[in-house]
């Protein structure tokens, strides 16, 4: 049976421990900690007294209270106790934590009733009626690129040599400075060298490692498409090339000669990535500045170029722009839709084009 002390003392600890501490909490304090604090609240206690080895008393009273301490070290923890500063201060975390929870979860249903909105801006009647009328412009225009194409086409087949041809070729060669002639080969030297073939693989390496899949399909379709048709055109036709009797050649170049497969070429990959340009990204940056107009000057220039280094007549750049034009402006019309479904599209690219401003969202809003 314990002493009158030993009575005393255990109330004192029942006091604080009701005063002072939390029991059953997950967090466990350390003996030292808790020590220190009750020698304090000792100290003023009404019961005070001068008892004989405070410590080793204190460790007996939580045991006999059933609380256990971990074992090893000097000051132990004891396990299901804590000082209430401390239990208020996890309750403080748990509510942070479940208050960020809370705005989480408020910002992602505000991502999906944003995605929602746009996918319901998509469909409106008056979104679907402007789409009709772009569409039907694009589609007349088309026709209108084709027919045209068909028409020299069948004219130059009847007519190789156009004295119209030889005079624009021969106005072009008039001016003959070393600057002029070295931009002209550097314009075209993608187009007559492995150079171009490579920079073809390796956007499509690069589109299909950031995870932008249906970028990279279109870059190599496009590109092989436009080679495979020039290729047949020109059998077709059958139109044979300047000869030097005519004009004066820079560059020799084999095979026939309309339509131009360099214009062609540079329409189905410079063409496409100034498209991508326009389409995926949005915003004033100097890279963005940049792609547009490095490859709006390749497409531009590839046809002077060809003329000035007698290795096409202009008749052959005119029909290589009308029917590149078409197919690149087919291609991006094919393009659209399926990059509005997601088709071939990664978590990955998803989440980029969600997280980055420079990137457009889709589905748009009825940009296109």
């Amino acid at each position: 049976m314990r002493t009158d002390e030993d009575g005393r003392f255990s109330r004192a600890m029942t006091r604080f421990l009701e005063q002072q501490c939390v029991i059953g909490a997950q967090y466990s304090i350390a003996d030292e900690h808790l020590f220190a604090r009750f020698k304090a609240f000792w100290i003023q206690a009404p019961e005070r007294f001068d008892h004989r080895a405070l410590l080793g008393q204190f460790r007996v009273e939580f045991v006999e209270r059933g609380f256990h301490a971990e074992p090893g070290g000097k000051w132990p923890h004891w396990l299901g106790l804590t000082t209430r500063e401390q239990d208020n201060q996890r309750h403080r975390e748990e509510r942070k934590m479940q208050q960020a929870d809370r705005n989480e979860n408020g910002r992602e249903q505000v991502l999906t009733t944003t995605e929602g909105a746009e996918q319901a801006a998509v469909h409106t009647p008056e979104t679907q009626k402007r789409r009709g009328k772009v569409v039907g412009c694009l589609l007349q225009v088309l026709v209108l690129q084709l027919t045209l194409f068909g028409l020299l086409a069948w004219f130059v087949h009847v007519h190789p040599i156009l004295p119209l041809d030889v005079a624009i070729t021969r106005s072009f060669q008039q001016n003959q400075a070393p600057w002029l002639r070295i931009t002209m080969l550097a314009i075209s030297y993608p187009g007559s060298s492995l150079l171009l073939p490579v920079l073809i693989l390796l956007a499509v390496g690069a589109f299909w490692a950031v995870g932008d899949r249906l970028e990279a399909v279109f870059v190599g379709g496009l590109s092989t498409v436009s080679l495979l048709l020039n290729l047949l055109l020109k059998v077709q036709d059958g139109r044979p090339r300047p000869t030097a009797n005519l004009v004066h050649i820079v560059q020799a170049a084999l095979g026939y000669s309309f339509p131009s497969g360099h214009v062609m070429a540079y329409i189905a990959y410079w063409g496409l990535l100034f498209a991508f340009g326009v389409i995926l990204f949005e915003g004033r940056h100097w890279w963005r500045t940049a792609l547009l107009i490095t490859s709006a000057a390749f497409v531009v220039l590839i046809g002077p170029s060809r003329i000035y280094l007698g290795d096409h007549w202009a008749s052959d750049v005119l029909g290589a722009y009308l029917i590149g034009e078409a197919l690149l402006g087919l291609a991006v019309g094919v393009y659209l839709p399926l990059k509005e479904r997601g088709v071939l599209e990664t978590p990955e690219a998803r989440a980029r084009m969600k997280k980055q401003k420079a990137l457009r969202s889709f589905p748009t809003k009825g940009g296109f």
